[in-house]
């Protein structure tokens, strides 16, 4: 429990710290405009309003990011005499089941992180990031931008305690929800 408990620590310190970098954006290969395409910028800043007030106002209707059971749910947990809290749920799926973007995003961080395995982290705009810990494997890297039910990898048991299964979270403003 000490462990998990670290490692939850762990992850909040990390999450925290890659939220103070920039993301690199993969460049997409050199395409030539045609002269009478116009090409428009978007405002950053507008688009993060928009995702924060979607993706808020879809909490609790939003897909889940693969079909399965709840293993665990979000709160306080029970291991044997003691309790621990759960940042966010685990869904029981079996191996190379593949799990996608609950919501349109950037890709924050895709590889591996103690005790939580393979990990995706994904930034939603307006300080919402979720989260997809366990994977077998990662079809996604730093710096993409997916859209919504993307798949994002496939289910496996990388970290877990579980066996095989999906650990998932949502975070506004860097706490879990």
């Amino acid at each position: 429990i000490r462990e998990l408990e670290g490692s939850a620590g762990e992850l909040q310190t990390f999450l925290d710290d890659l939220e103070k970098q920039p993301i690199e954006t993969p460049k997409p290969p050199r395409q030539e405009t045609p002269a009478q395409q116009i090409v428009i910028p978007e405002d950053s800043q507008q688009i993060a309003q928009t995702y924060t007030e979607y993706f808020r106002g879809n909490k609790g209707k939003l897909l889940w990011p693969v079909e399965g059971k709840i293993l665990t749910n979000f709160g306080p947990v029970r291991i044997g005499d003691t309790y621990t809290t759960s940042n966010g749920v685990d869904i029981q799926a079996q191996r190379g089941t593949p799990f996608y973007a609950v919501f349109k995003g950037k890709v924050m961080f895709s590889g591996w992180f103690k005790n939580y395995g393979k990990i995706v982290i994904i930034d939603h705009g307006g300080n919402f990031l979720t989260l997809y810990a366990h994977a077998e494997e990662i079809a996604v890297q730093a710096g993409q931008t997916v859209k919504t039910r993307q798949m994002l990898g496939k289910v496996g048991d990388s970290g877990s305690l579980k066996d095989t299964s999906l650990h998932f979270e949502v975070r506004a403003n860097g706490k879990p929800e």
